[in-house]
């Protein structure tokens, strides 16, 4: 059963309260998403980001220039490493 709660508020106020949890909503799908910025990025998307190739990337991984994170059998890099190398 739906408990009905019935209130006085005039059409002006419903509409801005609507609008705030729309602009709410909006803002906390942006900064979760951050427009694609996850923390961790594969090598394809490395290689992407930089426009380089796969070799070039094995050679800085290899003289530690990046810095690679490992999940199971995964390679990733961390995005704010990628972004400021």
């Amino acid at each position: 059963m739906k408990n009905i709660l019935i209130l006085e508020i005039t059409k002006q106020e419903l509409l801005q309260e609507l609008r705030d949890t729309v602009v709410n909503e909006i803002k906390l799908l942006l900064t979760e998403s951050h427009w694609d910025k996850k923390p961790f990025l594969t090598r394809k998307e490395v290689c992407e980001l930089l426009d380089i190739s796969e070799s070039t990337l094995n050679r800085w991984t290899k003289d530690g220039r990046l810095v690679t994170h490992n999940k199971g059998n995964r390679v990733y890099y961390q995005r704010s490493d990628v972004e400021n190398f």
